[in-house]
């Protein structure tokens, strides 16, 4: 939500499902976005040192990064060491202060507060209607 060049973003969006040696493999990317300039990136978050034990994901690296070029796509693997300096590390406090205020005892407020704004709105309206 708070990168510029990111028009729109989806969580576990979508299961890549292919064989592999006669075998059966699953692989769910951690976000699915699409930039203002339409690229499509495929991005999964992984512990430095998980992927340091197994850099090649079980084997399943290569063809996770085919499936996502079959998609037109690209994949990023952003590593918890990444996500915990700047300007990520300011990025996901504001997201969890974001999250912290959408408990189920706020939604009452929220919900009131959004019916108000005009239509077609956007993020920023909303972000500014809800307090920043």
């Amino acid at each position: 939500d708070f990168d510029p060049d990111v028009a729109q973003f989806g969580v576990q969006p979508e299961t890549f499902v292919w064989t592999d040696a006669g075998r059966q493999r699953r692989y769910t990317p951690d976000i699915r976005l699409e930039t203002v300039g339409g690229e499509v990136i495929y991005r999964q978050v992984k512990l430095a040192t998980r992927l340091a034990a197994d850099p090649t994901l079980g084997g399943r690296l290569r063809a996770i990064e085919a499936e996502c070029a079959a998609r037109g796509a690209r994949h990023e693997m952003w590593l918890d060491t990444d996500i915990r300096r700047q300007p990520r590390l300011s990025n996901a406090r504001r997201l969890r202060a974001t999250v912290a205020v959408l408990a189920a005892e706020n939604h009452h407020a929220i919900h009131t507060i959004i019916t108000r704004l005009p239509f077609p709105s956007n993020l920023g309206a909303a972000a500014e209607a809800l307090g920043g």
